[in-house]
């Protein structure tokens, strides 16, 4: 997991200006605030009963306990969510459905989170959702559980696109209905990128070490080839790869490419900034064969959302004058277009690259 705190910038999915979001865990000290933030968000929503209010107790209780996560929005505290670790409780979802107090022990229970009406909209649920999901795992859970009014179809449909199925349904929180959801929890596979040790990722090899290219030969690609894929995780669970110009600097080894303020790569790297990237180069057959010969290089790392006009249109200018050296003409384009873009930068955690023959 991200080490926290940490900040994000978010675009809202009506277009709005990017915010920077600082997501941190709660501590004792923030008791107050999340009550206050309970009763702004229990007043904003129209059908009481698919909202249970969390008691000052029970909020203690997790400070102390479990794990508690908060977004903080222009030094305000906008959102909160908490997760029930796996211990046995009356508010471990597992003892609704008849688990044992050792299978209680293998199952998180994702319980309540607040989202303040400035931050909707920004995708902080999903976020949250991951975030509990990598603690979990850390803390050898197998399954999360989580409840959820029948009549809350936004928050439903949420976790029903993260993976959750429903088994069961109950009346709970003094008589409220309420679905009972569940997921499995599956570490990544030992060498799988998200497969870590003592906090360094483990990257796959190249399988044929005869096919493997240098790094040096890696960069020359990314160099030479001014377009490639990125592929993000999409929001709907299903990966999401796109073509894009990009632009590769030396200076800090870093890759930039450039878009629109929205979109579903916007919104994808946001609620997960980890991407590959691919480049590939157009080969050549030679003499007297069929078989094309061909390069490519694979490229993992985190993207960095970049807001700095300045910034930006000096990335814009860099990456055009692989395309055209009429500087007039880019001046031109970065002038009327600038406000309207957004750019990004990947960070470079591994990179291999590898040469084959089209037979």
């Amino acid at each position: 997991m991200r080490k926290l705190p940490y900040t994000i910038t978010l675009t809202r999915k009506d277009g709005s200006e990017p915010r920077d979001f600082t997501i941190r865990a709660c501590t004792t000290d923030d008791l107050s605030a999340l009550l206050a933030m309970q009763e702004a968000v229990a007043e904003t929503i129209a059908d009481k009963h698919t909202f249970a209010v969390t008691s000052s107790a029970e909020i203690s209780e997790s400070l102390f306990l479990d794990r508690c996560f908060c977004a903080v929005l222009d030094g305000e505290m906008v959102a909160a969510t908490a997760m029930i670790i796996n211990r046995p409780s009356p508010r471990n979802a597992g003892s609704h459905i008849g688990y044992t107090e050792e299978e209680q022990k293998t199952c998180v229970t994702m319980e309540v989170t607040f989202i303040l009406p400035a931050a909707r909209g920004y995708g902080l649920q999903q976020i949250f959702f991951d975030m509990r999901e990598e603690v979990a795992l850390e803390l050898g859970a197998t399954q999360a559980l989580t409840t959820i009014s029948p009549d809350n179809e936004f928050s439903l449909n949420n976790a029903l696109a993260k993976g959750y199925t429903v088994v069961a349904e109950r009346a709970l929180y003094g008589g409220l209905p309420r679905c009972i959801l569940r997921k499995e929890l599956r570490p990544a596979a030992p060498g799988t990128a998200a497969a870590t040790k003592e906090g360094t990722m483990e990257f796959r090899k190249v399988r044929k070490k005869s096919n493997e290219i240098s790094r040096e030969d890696c960069i020359a690609l990314l160099k030479s080839e001014p377009r490639g894929v990125l592929a993000v995780m999409g929001l709907e669970g299903y990966p999401y790869g796109v073509p894009v110009d990009h632009w590769y600097n030396e200076a800090d080894g870093k890759i930039y490419i450039h878009g629109g303020l929205i979109g579903h790569r916007v919104d994808a790297v946001k609620a997960n900034p980890n991407v590959s990237y691919t480049v590939m180069d157009h080969g050549y057959i030679p003499e007297g064969g069929w078989a094309r010969i061909m390069r490519s290089v694979i490229c993992f790392g985190r993207v960095e959302i970049i807001k700095d006009l300045d910034r930006v249109a000096d990335i814009c200018r860099d990456l055009s004058l692989q395309f055209t050296p009429d500087k007039e003409y880019i001046e031109g384009e970065i002038n009327k277009s600038v406000r309207g873009t957004l750019c990004m930068a990947i960070t470079i955690d591994h990179m291999s690259g590898k040469q084959i023959e089209e037979s």
